[in-house]
């Protein structure tokens, strides 16, 4: 009997057909076998059309059959996946994850998925993500590890509910904190500028003469009525603003808006020539640029000093006192420029400064911003509170126990402010490495973590508890003011 017919009983005349549903796969059947279904997980490849078992083939990956004998598998839906062939079922991504494709490193295609963990920073609902706002990752590493999550720096990153990661307009490079061509830094921002403002600019300057010389002729028509106490609350003030100015540069954390607002006009007023130059558009301004504008511009004002003190020397004490003071108060700006220099970024295995992302701290340019900035940390940064510390310690014997500073020390006018006691005198001294330290303790943490601002409170309630305990100023006033802006 030929293929679908059958013959069970000898010497017939003729074979007789297979009913419907049933088949013989071979010639010279004596019975036929029933049709078997395709078992879940597979499928008929012949729509219905063949009858023996090897018309059911398995559903390959990502597709899945669960009713038998159809001619076709159907895709997994959104949200689900299925890594192995012959399922009846697709498995379901967890809510707090999306799929993740498994690449074949030689051939480069997709092999299998598997769930992927949504980090800290990004929300998963197990098909699709949104960015929390204020983090970011490569882009090109659609999957990252929490360890490649980083706090931004600026308003460059994807705002929260974004769904890609991708810069902002007019930022790019690591952590999206470098400005893109025709883009300028304004703010803690990067502004689109295409012409330098120049009006802008005169009437900085023109206001700015004008504050000066209203200044100088107030002091020199009534710098009588300003006693210690003012200079001193003044003083302190002044210190109290460069520190803050620093905040937003130390610490990988995100701040508030309206506080980075705050942050980035006190900034404004420590004259950095970067934040000049942004302001009013002018020119784009490296970090080595930036570091010789603030340093050397430093050095220039002494040596006008010097040359006025020797072309006039009825001036020499004058220019003794405005030196030493004006050291005094840009230590913390030119501090944290200097250290900033060595402040470096592991991002994804690659070191960028954290003042300037634009710069590789493998790269020449580098090797120079550190060079240079060496001389000033060794010169200026260490060597002037410990020359500081010196004097006012070695003036103790002739200070300590009156009421005023002997007369005949070159710098006595140190003394002015403080009560004449060990260790009130060399307070100067002593605000000086409290100003470093707070100035440059986000470069101690490599990864800018909250507890750098750990360390810098604890290092602010030091200082408080050791002010509170001696109250080295001659004013309660002022001793409370310095009690309020320690506390700040």
């Amino acid at each position: 009997c030929p293929k679908d017919y059958y013959r069970l009983n000898t010497d017939e005349l003729a074979c007789l057909h297979c009913a419907d549903g049933k088949y013989t796969q071979e010639k010279g059947q004596p019975f036929c076998e029933a049709k078997t279904p395709c078992a879940p997980g597979s499928y008929d490849s012949t729509a219905g059309v063949g009858l023996s078992q090897k018309r059911c083939k398995d559903c390959p990956k990502e597709y899945y059959r669960l009713e038998s004998d159809e001619a076709r598998c159907l895709e997994c839906d959104v949200g689900y996946y299925q890594n192995s062939a012959g399922k009846p079922y697709c498995d379901e991504v967890e809510g707090d994850s999306l799929l993740k494709p498994v690449m074949n490193v030689e051939t480069g295609k997709v092999t299998s998925y598997e769930q992927w963990k949504c980090v800290k920073g990004i929300i998963c609902n197990g098909q699709s993500r949104e960015y929390q706002g204020g983090v970011w990752h490569d882009p090109s590493n659609l999957f990252p590890k929490q360890a490649n999550m980083y706090t931004c720096v600026n308003k460059g990153c994807p705002d929260e509910g974004d769904a890609v990661m991708e810069c902002k307009p007019g930022y790019e490079g690591p952590l999206c904190a470098v400005c893109s061509e025709e883009y300028y830094e304004q703010l803690r921002g990067c502004v689109e500028c295409k012409d330098p403002q120049t009006a802008e600019l005169a009437v900085f300057i023109l206001g700015l003469v004008l504050f000066i010389s209203t200044i100088v002729y107030l002091l020199h028509r009534y710098g009588h009525f300003i006693t210690n106490e003012v200079a001193a609350n003044f003083k302190i003030t002044v210190s109290f603003v460069t520190l803050v100015s620093t905040i937003s540069t130390q610490f990988g954390v995100t701040w508030p808006p309206k506080f980075l607002a705050a942050l980035a006009t006190m900034s404004a007023l420590t004259f950095d020539l970067s934040v000049l130059s942004g302001v009013f558009c002018l020119f784009k301004v490296s970090f080595l640029a930036s570091l010789c504008f603030s340093t050397g511009s430093l050095v220039l004002v002494l040596i006008v000093c010097f040359s006025i003190s020797k072309l006039k020397p009825h001036l020499k004490d004058t220019c003794i006192k405005f030196c030493v003071y004006l050291l005094l108060f840009a230590y913390p700006v030119v501090s944290v420029k200097c250290v900033e220099a060595f402040a470096c970024h592991n991002v994804d295995g690659e070191s960028y400064l954290r003042a300037d992302y634009s710069v590789n701290c493998a790269s020449a340019e580098w090797n120079l911003i550190a060079g240079y900035a060496s001389i000033f940390v060794a010169i200026y940064v260490v060597l002037l509170p410990v020359a500081v510390l010196g004097t006012l310690y070695r003036y103790r014997k002739q200070a300590v126990g009156r009421k005023v500073a002997p007369e005949g020390l070159l710098f006595a006018f140190l003394l002015d402010d403080y009560r004449l006691i060990m260790p009130c005198l060399m307070w100067d001294g002593l605000e000086m490495l409290r100003k470093l330290a707070l100035s440059v303790v986000g470069s101690f943490w490599t990864s800018q973590s909250p507890m750098a601002i750990a360390t810098a409170l604890l290092l602010s309630l030091g200082f408080l508890v050791v002010q509170t305990l001696y109250q080295p100023f001659k004013s309660k006033v002022v001793n409370r003011v310095q009690n309020c802006f320690l506390a700040a």
